[in-house]
């Protein structure tokens, strides 16, 4: 990544030409990912890369590479758009995990049923900069390794993208730098905040009084829906936390 990319990436993000995608691969214990940054038009690359998603071995998952991979390019587009100002765009990520583009879309991760999964560290990650970024970052779903089962000339853009990342991913974990081999243990994101280990299993979570702010949500979304019989599938789409804040900013005192 150069300054001439960068540039490049952001005139193009000016003229709502950028599409992403990424992948990952997991192999003998070990894992990486892939992204791009491309044009609309033609999917010509316009800056991507590769790495390693550490985690140790036996809790290892595709889901810890293809989210990383959405993290990655959420930073790069939150730097750029940020520097650049734009904030009206939408970016498609295109993706062969259900799981990230599911996860995208859920707001409430902070609960104790949650706190035990092997990739809540990443997940919580990748929601943090999707909230924060200026431009919208759309994980969109695409099928995968669909030149197996297709002639090349017969693959869409999406799904053409989708096999290069996953052929970045596969070889960098054949032949990884010297600086960048692939650890037993996870990087630590802003978004975790802290980290727990209990028998060697890592406790991953963003303990910022996210209990409390819970507790408070499922008491609201009750009485909205018994008092004012709002259908509950409008709730996810409130922002509880600036709901609270909003509240405790506007309330009468006697």
């Amino acid at each position: 990544m150069n300054v001439e990319n960068l540039t490049i990436l952001i005139m193009h993000l000016i003229n709502d030409n950028v599409v992403a995608g990424g992948d990952g691969s997991v192999n003998n214990g070990k894992a990486a990912h892939a992204w791009c940054i491309a044009t609309k038009n033609d999917f010509k690359p316009i800056i991507k890369g590769a790495g390693p998603s550490d985690r140790e071995p036996k809790y290892l998952s595709s889901l810890r590479p293809e989210t990383i991979a959405c993290i990655a390019v959420a930073s790069i587009l939150h730097m750029t758009s940020t520097a650049a100002k734009i904030f009206d765009k939408t970016i498609p990520f295109y993706t062969d995990s259900l799981s990230v583009v599911q996860h995208s879309h859920v707001h409430h991760w902070h609960a104790t049923k949650h706190i035990f999964n092997n990739d809540m560290d990443v997940i919580l990650e990748n929601h943090r900069l999707l909230k924060k970024l200026k431009v919208k970052l759309e994980p969109t779903h695409v099928m995968g390794h669909q030149d197996r089962v297709k002639e090349w000339h017969e693959l869409t853009k999406m799904e053409k993208l989708n096999v290069r990342m996953d052929k970045l991913a596969e070889d960098f974990l054949i032949a990884p730098p010297e600086h960048l081999l692939p650890r037993p243990y996870p990087l630590l994101f802003p978004a975790q905040q802290i980290c727990i280990k209990i028998n060697e299993h890592v406790l991953a979570a963003n303990m910022h009084n996210e209990l409390v702010y819970g507790e408070k949500e499922v008491i609201i979304r009750h009485y909205f829906v018994k008092q004012f019989g709002i259908p509950e599938q409008m709730l996810d789409s409130i922002d509880w936390r600036c709901f609270a804040y909003f509240m405790n900013k506007n309330k009468q005192t006697k």
